[in-house]
């Protein structure tokens, strides 16, 4: 160990792989035939006078969305629980290159637009430009072929 620098003295929990079997990377324990969460499960045992209230959310407080560590989560209400880390609307937020075809999702590339919701979808620029460019000329065949 270094001297001046100390432990950290809440390290991340980050269990093996297999350990995670569900698509949102959390980890259901079962007790007396119910089944929770095991970040919820650990929470409520080292917090077991403040319960998690009904309607919020713990969500990591940390870089690593993996950790199960009680000390490494917060509780939050709904609309922070979407936009936690490793979430889907955080990674899509936080998305630097695009799906299709890797283009940077940045200055003139970058296409955004608010939907009738209020929700702000980013999207590349140069594949709905290939994608619009790909179905005008599939229509254009079928027409052809029409008249044929």
């Amino acid at each position: 160990m270094v001297q001046g620098l100390t432990e950290d003295p809440a390290p991340h929990l980050v269990l093996p792989d297999e350990a995670y079997t569900r698509a949102d990377d959390s980890i259901l324990v079962y007790r007396d035939g119910l089944s929770m969460f095991l970040h919820r499960r650990l929470y409520n045992r080292l917090h077991p006078e403040a319960p998690i209230p009904r309607g919020l959310y713990l969500v990591p407080d940390c870089d690593e969305p993996r950790c199960q560590n009680p000390h490494h989560r917060k509780i939050v209400t709904r609309p922070a629980q979407t936009m936690a880390p490793g979430s889907i609307p955080w990674q899509e937020k936080n998305r630097m290159f695009c799906l299709r075809a890797g283009h940077p999702l940045a200055g003139e590339n970058l296409y955004t637009h608010t939907d009738k919701r209020g929700y702000t979808h980013r999207e590349c620029r140069a594949c709905k430009l290939e994608l619009g460019a790909e179905r005008r000329r599939l229509a254009r065949e079928s027409r052809q072929k029409e008249t044929s």
